[in-house]
Formats: structure tokens, sequence, C-alpha cells
């Protein structure tokens, strides 16, 4: 099986390290590869940025498509907060999964409310439209995140620990049972969080739902 990993912005990191995630959980007989947006933001925590990367997805899949001898069998979308996702289905041969909808998908599926852990104000309303769009508000506890965006986090993610924890407390505190980790930047991080939450790795949620057997 063969899986692309679509980053609609431009930071190689963040598709070399949700990659390496996957390719962590879905063991070697799944081949991951990684796209990078070729043109766009650097990192996407606003409305335009948002927009912006939106638009780089769906030209990254179109050139793919264009190109590519090998065709994956699924498409993840590598963003939390989804851009681009229904354009990308529309045009995709194969199944596209996306982060935020599989995390609120596994979080619909267990007890208690959730809450999602998030890099940068900004991404707050998005978030929480999004929750919407899923038809999960009144399961939804809210979005905490860090006044920096993913970049500032991949960069020091030591440096912001302390800060991730108390924002889990907060969580916690607010009555969620669950905590979504709502970034690509947190792949492969180590982050503490308060222990009466059960942590939703939405890369984890997203890989899960594109190597379910198919109906």
């Amino acid at each position: 099986m063969r899986l692309l990993v679509l980053n609609p912005n431009t930071t190689q990191a963040m598709t070399d390290a949700v990659s390496a995630q996957i390719r962590a959980l879905a063991g070697p007989a799944v081949c991951v590869e990684g796209l990078t947006a070729a043109a766009g933001c650097a990192v996407i925590d606003s409305a335009q940025s948002f927009a912006i990367g939106a638009a780089a997805a769906l030209d990254s899949l179109q050139h793919y498509l264009r190109i590519s001898a090998e065709k994956a069998d699924g498409i993840l979308l590598a963003c939390f907060g989804d851009p681009g996702l229904h354009g990308l289905r529309a045009i995709s041969p194969v199944p596209v999964r996306a982060l935020a909808e599989a995390a609120i998908e596994a979080a619909l599926a267990s007890p208690g409310k959730f809450a999602i852990l998030t890099c940068g104000p900004q991404w707050v309303p998005l978030l929480d439209a999004c929750v919407e769009a899923c038809g999960a508000t009144a399961r939804y506890a809210g979005c905490l995140a860090l006044p920096v965006n993913g970049a500032a986090l991949l960069r020091e993610p030591a440096a912001y620990a302390p800060a991730l924890l108390a924002l889990s407390r907060a969580a916690a505190d607010a009555g969620a049972a669950q905590l979504i980790m709502g970034g690509a930047a947190f792949a492969g991080l180590q982050i503490e969080i308060d222990p009466r939450l059960r942590r939703i790795d939405p890369v984890a949620a997203a890989t899960q739902a594109l190597l379910a057997p198919r109906a």
C-alpha cells in the first residue's frame, strides 16, 4: 500500500515529521511518500494563510496526479484544520483523510467531552468552525492555543512544554476528558499533558482511517 502525505504549507520539516510518524505506525508494508507544497505559506496560522493553503493543496494534488507514475492508494492531508479537504476529495481517485476530521471522529467514538490544543490564537475560530462542521459542538469543551505558531514550536519544543502542560490542565478543568493535539507540528513530539485527559493523536487517527478495510 502507498500513502501520500500532502502538506499544504511549504515547510519540509513538517512533511518529514508527519511522514516519519506514519511510517512508524503503519510498518514496512506501507510505502509513505511526502509531498510539500511548492508555493504558498511556510506555516498556516490565520484565515488568510488557511485559504492560501487550501489552494496550494489542490494545486499540489493536481500536479501529483499528472506526473506521478505510481499513484497513492490513500492521501493524508497533513495540516490540522483540513484546508482544501473537500476540493481534494472532489478530484482524488483515492480516499483522502485529514487530521482534524479524523481526530474529531476518534473523540466522538469515546465518552466525554474533548478539547483541542493548538498553536497560534488565530486558529481558535477556524477550529471552532471545523468542529461545528463535523457536528461535534455538543461534545466540544473548547480550543486552547499557544501564543506562537507551529513553526515556533518545531524550533524549540522543550521551551513550550510548561505552557502546553498548563493549557492541558485548563482543558481538563473546563470539563474535557479528551485532548486533541491539534497541529502537524506536534507529530512525533513527546508532550506531557494533564493525566486526567485521554490524548488523541490526529496523525494516528487519520492513518488508522486510511488503513482500515474498505467496504
